[in-house]
């Protein structure tokens, strides 16, 4: 995925798009261990998982999208800082 092309369809579409932050919900985590990864369990509604589990061709893109802590305090700054 380009993140250019992201970014234009978020902006162009921001009306459909969804956003959740992962630890509203967020109901049980694992750390990882040697061979092992860490899990995480969400809670979701029931649309969302037969979106997932439905034909490929009809799927909704679902993203987990990490944004760095030093981002994130810029984007929560009443100070835009580019």
């Amino acid at each position: 995925m380009n993140v250019e092309k992201l970014i234009e369809y978020l902006e162009k579409y921001k009306t459909m798009i969804e956003i959740v932050e992962l630890e509203k919900v967020m109901i049980d985590s694992t750390r990882g261990k040697e061979g092992r990864s860490g899990t995480i369990k969400i809670a979701v509604p029931d649309e969302v998982i037969k979106n997932i589990r439905g034909s490929s061709e009809k799927r909704d893109l679902i993203l987990i999208l990490r944004i760095p802590n030093e981002i994130k305090k810029k984007m929560e700054s009443p100070i835009i800082i580019l």
